[in-house]
């Protein structure tokens, strides 16, 4: 995780991390103006490193999402309506280079699956065979769409 938040951070000066209660929270100051800059800048390179912050957000925010006990807990709520906010303005950025079943696909397959695992390891939430096939088949639907499809522009 370190190498990757230095990738970030070398790569975008709108974005920094922050060490808080044993975990990574992503803290968000995002430039509007940078942000299309960038994507404009990088084309699809870009739009694929947005989908994948785009996941990354929402992944979190769910997660969070968890822990607000009903919008009752501060932190997690603003976590959370921050992560979906973030998520949901990266994924409207992708939509400009990414078809929208394409990049939406990927962004709820890897959603799903991320969240249901981090719910299984980190929260200790009891999944059956049946979730985990589910899982693996979500993921393996996300790399047909990434390997076989034409409508996918790497």
């Amino acid at each position: 995780m370190a190498i990757f938040n230095s990738l970030l951070l070398t790569k975008c000066d709108y974005l920094s991390i922050e060490k808080n209660d044993g975990f990574d929270l992503v803290i968000i100051a995002l430039n509007y103006l940078d942000a299309v800059k960038l994507l404009k800048a990088g084309g699809d390179v870009m739009a694929w490193f947005l989908l994948g912050f785009a996941i990354t957000m929402e992944v979190i925010a769910t997660t969070a999402l968890k822990l607000t006990e009903g919008f009752t807990k501060l932190i997690p709520t603003a976590v959370s309506l921050i992560g979906y906010g973030l998520s949901f303005f990266a994924l409207s950025r992708v939509l400009g280079q990414v078809p929208l079943a394409i990049a939406y696909a990927i962004w709820s397959g890897a959603g799903i699956s991320l969240v249901g695992i981090i719910g299984w390891v980190w929260l200790g939430q009891k999944l059956d065979t049946g979730a985990f096939i589910g899982m693996g088949l979500i993921i393996a639907g996300v790399v047909v769409i990434n390997v076989f499809s034409n409508t996918v522009s790497h």
